[in-house]
């Protein structure tokens, strides 16, 4: 699971678990969910349906019904967008991470540690990769989506109010 900022850079990455693991069990037992619950850092990640929302963890409302609420979808898409492009470029720039590895965990997570960081040097030295264009996703319900309500909620539906 990666969390990455608007240039790109991945910012958060979490190694060692499963490939059949979701996201959303991933983001709940790590550090980064512990420090955002906490209240320590200010501001909002942005995830896909398959997140449950939360006043931390901005995701897109399920059924717009607004003008508002399809604005936000939209912003929420090309925004998130970012962590698509980034994943994309990472993997073009090092091949080794579309294909199986023959190593152990261990090493495979090394592995993967050590391109986020080149990833990330490549880019603060503005190493650009030519990019694909990346569609945007419509905003469809992934097949694990969570619940719409609870605190997440409310703040999302205050944020959309406010800005859009």
């Amino acid at each position: 699971m990666g969390v990455c900022d608007a240039d790109l850079r991945f910012t958060s990455l979490i190694t060692g678990w499963a490939g059949s693991a979701h996201d959303s069990r991933i983001f709940s037992s790590s550090n980064l969910h512990d420090l955002l619950e906490s209240g320590a850092y200010r501001g909002f990640l942005l995830g896909d349906s398959g997140y449950a929302c939360q006043p931390y963890l901005m995701t897109p409302c399920l059924n717009p019904a607004t003008n508002k609420e399809r604005r936000y979808n939209l912003a929420h898409a090309r925004t998130r967008n970012s962590i698509e492009r980034a994943f994309g470029i990472w993997k073009r720039r090092f091949a080794i991470l579309s294909c199986k590895t023959r190593t152990n965990l261990r090493t495979a997570n090394n592995i993967i540690v050590a391109c986020a960081v080149l990833h990330n040097i490549a880019i603060e030295s503005k190493l650009n990769l030519e990019e694909e264009e990346i569609p945007l996703q419509e905003l469809q319900p992934v097949p694990h989506a969570q619940a719409e309500h609870g605190p997440g909620r409310a703040a999302r539906d205050a944020l959309i109010e406010r800005h859009f």
